[in-house]
């Protein structure tokens, strides 16, 4: 015939209270500011992607060009100097588009110039 044990099982449970302290530090975000692009246009239904200059002041490292309100490939230059490139599938449509720098760290967004 078997033998049963019985057994006894301790859970302990152990709850940690964790406190975060935060502070609120005030400080001043500088905001990209656009003076030009080149090239400001291209011809609708362009062949290749559009390579476009940015220049300006106060590019953080972490900016992103839009066009027309959409993110495209950027190359941080230095702070006064951005490269992007535009897709041939954001250049079917003729019409002028906005060109603006975003930050996403700070959420800064510079002027826009038209494309």
């Amino acid at each position: 015939m078997p033998k049963y044990f019985n057994q006894i099982i301790l859970v302990a449970v152990v709850t940690v209270a964790v406190f975060a302290l935060s502070a609120n530090f005030a400080h001043a975000v500088a905001i990209p500011t656009i003076t030009s692009i080149s090239p400001s246009w291209a011809s609708q239904g362009t062949a290749n992607p559009v390579p476009v200059t940015i220049i300006g002041a106060n590019f953080p490292a972490s900016s992103i060009v839009k066009f027309n309100g959409l993110n495209v490939a950027t190359n941080v230059n230095s702070s006064t100097q951005l490269t992007a490139t535009i897709p041939v599938l954001y250049l079917t449509n003729p019409g002028r588009y906005p060109v603006t720098v975003y930050d996403p760290l700070s959420g800064a967004i510079s002027n826009a110039k038209m494309f």
